[in-house]
This record gives C-alpha cells, sequence and structure tokens, in this order.
C-alpha cells in the first residue's frame, strides 16, 4: 500500500531481486515495462536524497536511461532500506 498526502493506494508495486548471471532475460511487454540495472550504492544515494539522478542501462531497450526519485515507487524510505539489506544478503549468499 501505498500513501500519498492522505490517499491510499492499494495497487502493489513490487520490488525484485535477482542474480544475474548473463542469460537472456524475457518478459511480457504486457506486464513489464522495462527492467533496469543500476549500482545499488547510486540507487541507495538517489532514495535517501543524496543525489537527484542516477543513470541506467534499460534491458529492454539497451538505452542508458536517467532515473529520478519521482520515477520509482512513492515508498518510505524504511521500505528501500529494507530492500538494500535483502540484496546484501542475497549478495552475500551467492559469494
Amino acid at each position: 500500500m501505498i500513501e500519498l498526502d492522505g490517499f491510499l493506494d492499494r495497487e502493489f508495486a513490487h520490488t525484485y531481486g535477482y542474480i544475474y548471471q548473463d542469460e537472456l532475460l524475457r518478459f511480457d511487454n504486457q506486464e513489464v515495462m522495462d527492467v533496469v540495472a543500476v549500482q545499488r550504492n547510486e540507487l541507495m544515494a538517489l532514495t535517501e536524497g543524496r543525489v537527484c539522478t542516477i543513470e541506467g542501462s534499460s534491458s529492454m531497450t539497451n538505452h542508458l536511461v536517467q532515473i529520478t526519485q519521482t520515477d520509482l515507487a512513492p515508498h518510505r524510505l524504511t521500505y528501500w532500506q529494507n530492500v538494500f539489506e535483502s540484496l546484501t544478503r542475497m549478495d552475500a549468499l551467492n559469494r
């Protein structure tokens, strides 16, 4: 659930972690708008407000894209902190 200025949006916006190993990725373009690869530390800086823009690589178009906070689903900082903690655990388990 996303809360914006007293409005409750019950649409789900999921964040998925995946250990990518250079295999071909296929997505249903009716369901997935894009998958953008970014550096974890840059995304963390963006969600914490330390930077305004980061660059990512689109898996759908192979173009570089500029990402700002408005491009992300509006979650509280604690949500993003949980995402980064989970990604760190995933990374540690796969070394």
